[in-house]
């Protein structure tokens, strides 16, 4: 019963929050109103009608065949990829998947970064507006997220969709968490079940990897150090590593050491001095590698270029003055992101994790006999204390690569819940694996109503008989996601943000190229939700149309060349 009141306190305090008293309604509120509130609000209900009901009693548990097992993983591996195309009409709707994407080109032709055509140099940020390095100036665009998630998806496009990059990684993410499991709970086969089922129903884990996010590999590769880890020996400990590179690489390189610091200190507790410092010392000569070294090679690389103006820079201090300055300082949504965390999971995970952490007591954090709940703990809080603004994601992504300690936690708490004589069912978590996939429908279906105008808006742009598209993205919620390099080429017609081209390039670029105007005009119709824009942030595009239609550029009515984005 504890479990629905806080839900529905929680769901009382986002309400009162960020709709009575907040001045302000964001993409947060978009996806509580649309999505979340709906899954809470059932989710209470389904925990109310737990509580009416007696699930005492004996109940052997017996793990699925390991056949079993992974012919799920298998058809969880082709669900998610089939959803991509799906659910999400193979679109990727947020600027974070389009630099995965973007970047799987360039990496995939053995470069770090896509080479700007002289005649395009003047329009690099109109054609590639936001997450651009400031190194790669103005002769090649370089994605500002680091490029191990991009690599992995260029070695799988060799052989495969790159669309099966992020299934893949779910399904190594599940078997890692199946090993895990078996070592923490060898004698509790109950345990490995529920910590197997929370994971298997969490509609976060499977709708994330039906997309380009780099989410699904962060989940995979900290199971993965973490089954090493646990091994103990030379072996795990120098392939925990090894893994660590590649995780702390993926695209931001704070996410994996948060999740490993726990790991760290709990050796450290331990006193296991030798060890705890082979990790600091990896970790630092990891932050070497990814906050130095790497930026470095752009910067050598792109030497004879001027750093490109408003691009981002990529090298340690700056990510972690932006980290603590903007977005520890001002992001900080935790309502709304654990709402979202909830309705996208299975409803008994935070539940049953709250439990299995309840186990520490402060002596915990000095015993040399720490067990592995505080480690658990410890990464899992440290991700709730966390929350920031995410933007877009399909639950809240942030956590992604702690649902697997999560579920971890929960087994932990299923044993604590059971007692050692097993004295409680497991018909509660089959009734939430029921209920979750009940949401899963649900949430997969508004999350393909929600990408579906923006699909349709970027195939009609691209579909103008045109050049170039300047596209006046005012009144629109995010519509200027929209603008991306699709596939690695610049393709005709080439999309602009007219809010980043230049004021004196519009005039050149009208007399040489066939260009028109994208518009609200255009993409509200089509569903895009509408957004308040004020008058100071949308001067500048006022100013750049009045002089459009001054010279007469881009006034002629919309002809296209194929309709099939109607």
């Amino acid at each position: 019963m504890w479990s629905a009141g806080f839900v529905t306190a929680w769901i009382g305090l986002v309400y009162i929050f960020h709709f009575v008293l907040s001045r302000y309604y964001s993409l947060p509120q978009m996806f509580f109103v649309a999505q979340d509130r709906y899954a809470l609000f059932c989710a209470v209900l389904f925990l109310i009608y737990l509580t009416q009901r007696n699930f005492a009693g004996f109940s052997p548990a017996r793990l699925p065949s390991p056949a079993l097992i992974g012919g799920y993983i298998l058809v969880a591996t082709l669900v998610a990829w089939v959803g991509h195309y799906l659910v999400f009409a193979g679109y990727s709707l947020s600027r974070d998947e389009q630099m995965a994407e973007f970047a799987t080109f360039y990496i995939r032709s053995g470069m770090l970064g896509m080479p700007i055509p002289l005649e395009w140099q003047d329009y690099v940020r109109g054609i590639n507006p936001i997450f651009m390095s400031t190194q790669g100036g103005h002769v090649a665009w370089v994605s500002n997220y680091l490029p191990i998630h991009a690599a992995f998806r260029a070695l799988v496009s060799y052989f495969a969709d790159p669309a099966l990059t992020s299934p893949l990684f779910l399904a190594i993410g599940y078997l890692a968490l199946w090993r895990i499991a078996r070592r923490l709970f060898s004698d509790r086969p109950d345990a490995v079940l529920v910590t197997l089922l929370l994971a298997f129903s969490s509609t976060q884990l499977l709708v994330m990897s039906m997309t380009a996010y780099a989410m699904a590999t962060h989940f995979a590769l900290n199971l993965v150090w973490l089954a090493l880890f646990l091994r103990d020996d030379w072996k795990g400990h120098a392939g925990a590593v090894l893994v660590a590179v590649l995780a702390s690489g993926l695209h931001q390189m704070h996410f994996h050491p948060l999740f490993a610091a726990g790991f760290i200190f709990w050796i450290l507790v331990r006193r296991r001095w030798a060890l705890t410092a082979y990790y600091v010392l990896a970790y630092a000569a990891i932050a070497v590698v990814w906050g130095k070294f790497y930026p470095a090679l752009l910067s050598d690389i792109y030497s004879a270029t001027v750093p490109l103006k408003g691009g981002k820079h990529i090298d340690l201090v700056s990510r972690i003055e932006l980290l603590i300055n903007h977005r520890l300082g001002r992001d900080m949504l935790p309502l709304l992101n654990l709402a979202r965390f909830i309705a996208w999971n299975n409803v008994l995970l935070l539940p049953l994790a709250a439990l299995g952490a309840m186990q520490l007591r402060w002596r915990s954090f000095v015993s040399k006999d720490a067990s592995i709940v505080l480690p658990l703990a410890i990464c899992c809080g440290l991700g709730l204390a966390l929350m920031v603004y995410q933007g877009h994601g399909w639950g809240y992504r942030y956590l992604h690569g702690l649902i697997g300690p999560f579920c971890l936690l929960a087994g932990f708490g299923w044993i604590r819940l059971s007692g050692p004589d097993k004295s409680l069912s497991l018909k509660p978590v089959w009734l939430s694996v029921g209920f979750a996939a009940l949401v899963t429908v649900f949430l997969t279906i508004k999350a393909h109503d929600f990408v579906k105008p923006y699909a349709r808006a970027y195939h009609m742009a691209k579909s103008i008989d045109a050049d170039v598209v300047l596209v006046d993205t005012r009144a629109g919620v995010f519509i200027q996601d929209i603008v991306r390099i699709e596939n690695g080429v610049l393709s005709r017609p080439i999309l602009m943000d007219l809010d980043f081209v230049d004021f004196d390039k519009l005039a050149p670029l009208c007399r040489k190229y066939k260009v028109r105007i994208f518009d609200q005009t255009h993409f509200l119709p089509l569903g895009v939700p509408p957004s308040k824009v004020s008058v100071r942030w949308s001067k500048g595009r006022a100013m750049k149309r009045a002089y459009l239609a001054r010279i007469g550029c881009g006034q002629e009515p919309l002809t296209f060349t194929r309709s099939d984005w109607r």
